[in-house]
C-alpha cells in the first residue's frame, strides 16, 4: 500500500473520531441540562426572542467589561448554534461577575435559540436559567402581609431587576421550574414592577405620586384616580389610572404577590380573558383591578375607574355608571345597552371580559364612547356587567363560558 494513502486514512480517522466526541460531548451536555417541560412551542418564537432580548431593564449588556474578562473576548464565538450557546455558558461559571457581564452573555445566548430545534431550545433556555440563579433569585423570596414594610420596599427594587431580566427570557415557566427546587419551595412571583411603581416608554406608573410628577384629572368616590402620568422613566406624558391614595407601593406589591400565589393555587379566583385577569381586592367589591399575564408574569396591573352591575330585569331604571366629587352620570339600563351596541360596533376591543354565574354575564369597556360622545375625561376603564341575553350576539366574540370568580379576595 502507498505511504500516501496510509497517510490519507489516518488523517480520516482521526478528524471522525474527533467529530464523534465533539458530538458525544453536546449530548451529554444537554442530558445534565434537560428538564421535564410541558410547554407548548409558539408559533413566533424567533421574532420574541430576537426583538424583545435586545435590551434589558435596569442592566447595561452594552457596557464595556473589558476589566472584567480581559482573558476573555465578548465577540461572538464560531461554530453552530449550539456550540456558541455552550460557550456563553461556560463564560458565565462565576456567581461573581456583574450583573452586565452575565447579562451579555444571557443575551448572546437567546438570540441563538430560534436557531434551535424546538427541544434543544428549551434544554438550552433551562440552561440560561440555572446560570441567571443569582439574578433570579429575588423572584423566590416569599411575601406577605407580614413581612415588615422595609424589607417588602427592598425587595421592590431587587424583584423588578430580576423580573425585567426575566420577562425577555425565553420559556418563562421553564425556567422558574428549573429553579423552584433549588431556591424555595414556593412558586415564583414575577412582577414587572418598574413599569406598574413608576412607568416605562409603555405607560404605567399607578400609584399615586407627588403633584409634581402626576396631575389627577378624576378621582372616583372609590379612592380610584384617573390622571395625566409622568415621570423620569416615562419619555412623555400618558393617562393612567391610579390606585387609592392610601394605598403605597408596598402594600400593592403585597397585594400583587397573593394574588399571584392564590392564582395558582385557585384559578377560578379571578375572571380571565385571554390574557386579561379581574379581581376584587375586598370582600365590599369597593372596586376592582385588572391585570395583563404574560405566562406567569403579572406584566401591568391597575385598577378599574368605575364598575356597574346591569340588572336585566329592571332596565327601566337609572344606575350611576360614573361617580366623582365633580361629576355623576346616570343612565338607564336601555340606554346602557345602546350604547354597549354602539361601543361594540365601533371597536370589537371594548369588549373585555365574559363568564358564567348562573347566567352568562359580559362586560364591555364603554368609557371610549363616553369619551367621544358626551366629552367625559375618562379614556379607558369604565366597565358595565351585564347578561349577554341583554347584547346583540353578533356584536359578540365567539362565546367560551367561563366560570364566575370562587372568592371576593
Amino acid at each position: 500500500m502507498q505511504p500516501r494513502f496510509i497517510i490519507f486514512l489516518l488523517l480520516l480517522n482521526s478528524v471522525a473520531i474527533t467529530d464523534a466526541a465533539d458530538n458525544v460531548a453536546e449530548i451529554n451536555w444537554e442530558a445534565d441540562e434537560s428538564l421535564s417541560d410541558t410547554d407548548s412551542d409558539t408559533s413566533n418564537d424567533a421574532a420574541v426572542y430576537t426583538s424583545d432580548m435586545s435590551a434589558i431593564a435596569s442592566f447595561n449588556p452594552t457596557a464595556d467589561l473589558s476589566p472584567v474578562r480581559n482573558k476573555r473576548s465578548l465577540q461572538e464565538p464560531d461554530g453552530s448554534p449550539g456550540k456558541r450557546i455552550k460557550h456563553h455558558l461556560a463564560d458565565m461559571d462565576s456567581d461573581s461577575d456583574p450583573d452586565d457581564y452575565r447579562v451579555h452573555q444571557a443575551v448572546q445566548c437567546t438570540k441563538l435559540l430560534p436557531k434551535l430545534t424546538p427541544k434543544r431550545r428549551r434544554v438550552h433556555a433551562i440552561a440560561v436559567g440555572k446560570k441567571l440563579k443569582l439574578n433570579l433569585e429575588p423572584l423566590f423570596r416569599p411575601i406577605s402581609s407580614n413581612t415588615p414594610m422595609p424589607v417588602v420596599r427592598e425587595s421592590i427594587h431587587e424583584h423588578g431587576r430580576a423580573s425585567a431580566l426575566l420577562s425577555r427570557t425565553p420559556n418563562v415557566r421553564s425556567v422558574i421550574s428549573s429553579l423552584a427546587d433549588s431556591v424555595a419551595s414556593s412558586p415564583a412571583c414575577v412582577i414587572n414592577t418598574p413599569h406598574i411603581f413608576e412607568g416605562d416608554e409603555k405607560g404605567g406608573c399607578h400609584v399615586w405620586q407627588p403633584e409634581s410628577i402626576r396631575n389627577a384629572i378624576e378621582e372616583s368616590t372609590t379612592g380610584v384616580g384617573y390622571g395625566l402620568a409622568k415621570s423620569e422613566t416615562m419619555p412623555q406624558e400618558k393617562k393612567s389610572s391610579v390606585f387609592p391614595r392610601q394605598l403605597s407601593d408596598g402594600e400593592l406589591f403585597v397585594l400583587f404577590n397573593q394574588k399571584q400565589q392564590q392564582m395558582i393555587s385557585n384559578p377560578c379566583c379571578c375572571i380571565r380573558w385571554n390574557n386579561r385577569v379581574l379581581f376584587w381586592p375586598t370582600e365590599d367589591h369597593n372596586y376592582c383591578i385588572e391585570m395583563y399575564m404574560n405566562d406567569i408574569q403579572i406584566k401591568s396591573a391597575f385598577p378599574i375607574f368605575s364598575f356597574v352591575t346591569i340588572d336585566a330585569t329592571n332596565l327601566d331604571a337609572s344606575v350611576c355608571i360614573v361617580n366623582t366629587q365633580d361629576c355623576q352620570l346616570y343612565k338607564t339600563g336601555h340606554e346602557i345597552v345602546q350604547i354597549i351596541h354602539t361601543s361594540l360596533k365601533e371597536n370589537q376591543d371594548r369588549f373585555r371580559y365574559q363568564f358564567d354565574n348562573g347566567e352568562h354575564q359580559v362586560i364591555v369597556d364603554v368609557a371610549p364612547y363616553l369619551h367621544v360622545h358626551e366629552q367625559l375625561l375618562i379614556e379607558a376603564g369604565i366597565y358595565i356587567q351585564i347578561p349577554a341575553s341583554c347584547v346583540d350576539q353578533s356584536l359578540l366574540p365567539a362565546l367560551k363560558r367561563t366560570p364566575a370568580p370562587t372568592t371576593a379576595d
